[in-house]
């Protein structure tokens, strides 16, 4: 997990990032319900991520961690329809086999 930038002399010159080692497993079908309820906790502070796939969410001892929030907006109102199909289509997402994500 991205934990912040490492500078030298100014924020100008970053030399490397901060970086935190999160245990757990790539998420798949058999959490589409802890994974679904992390989604909708993102909704409801009004962040629809953008780019869901099932190597952006990770089972933690501790619930679902997110990442890779580059597509996310914070729209203040999330648009009803947008969190629908972000929701709709969670399942293909952890259902997939590509490997789109992956890297």
């Amino acid at each position: 997990m991205f934990i912040g930038f490492v500078y030298e002399e100014t924020k100008h010159r970053t030399v490397g990032l901060l970086m935190e080692d999160v245990p757990g497993e790539t998420a798949d079908i058999r959490n589409l319900k802890d994974c679904m309820e992390t989604v909708r906790l993102l909704h409801d502070f009004e962040i629809v991520h953008g780019e869901l796939n099932k190597y952006n969410l990770l089972m933690t001892g501790h619930g679902v961690k997110v990442f890779d929030f580059e597509a996310s907006t914070a729209q203040g109102d999330v648009d009803p329809a947008a969190a629908e199909e972000e929701l709709r289509s969670l399942v293909a997402r952890l259902e997939d086999k590509s490997g789109i994500g992956k890297r």
